[in-house]
């Protein structure tokens, strides 16, 4: 019986030797894993942002988007769309750093959607569609500028912001 403990005391504390030599962000993503299974999506979402911003940190820049991402959705699946549309502006940034231009705008794109889902957000939809097409019009994307361009418009009509939509009809003319 007393070897039975000792096999576990030291299966303990192995298992426990390895957690602590972890980075953070591991032990972060992990905890969001282990959150997530068992339903506590929002917390799971923080835990992943945590780990994001860390790996951020450690200039681990695709690591992070594909964190970052994670948190969207889980924040998403729990109705926070404000703290949702966060991350696909973050993963936007880094990529916009790394001049991936078509990919930021695309996620500028994600966050319009996601934001136009709810009315009290309109403004905040319309300017990340009207940031989506500018990045395609950088990589002369017209097409998809045209139609980020023409959502933006519709949002700000939509919320009674005239001024912001005639001067992206302005923008629309010279494309």
């Amino acid at each position: 019986m007393g070897q039975m403990y000792k096999n576990n005391i030291e299966e303990y504390l192995s298992v426990a030797y390895e957690e602590e030599i972890k980075p953070d962000y591991e032990r972060l993503e992990e905890k969001a894993r282990r959150l997530s299974m068992s339903g506590y999506n929002w917390e799971a979402a923080n835990k992943y942002r945590e780990a994001g911003n860390k790996l951020l940190d450690k200039g681990q820049n695709e690591r992070a988007i594909s964190v970052f991402r994670k948190s969207a959705q889980l924040y998403k699946d729990s109705e926070y769309y404000w703290e949702a549309s966060e991350q696909h502006v973050k993963v936007a940034k880094i990529l916009e750093k790394s001049y991936r231009l078509r990919e930021a705008a695309r996620e500028y794109e994600e966050k319009g959607k996601l934001l136009a889902e709810k009315e009290e957000y309109l403004w905040e939809a319309a300017t990340a569609y009207d940031k989506a097409g500018g990045l395609y019009e950088k990589v002369d994307d017209l097409a998809n500028a045209k139609g980020c361009y023409t959502k933006a418009m519709e949002l700000f009509n939509l919320g009674g912001y005239e001024f912001e939509s005639n001067k992206i009809r302005e923008r629309l003319k010279k494309l």
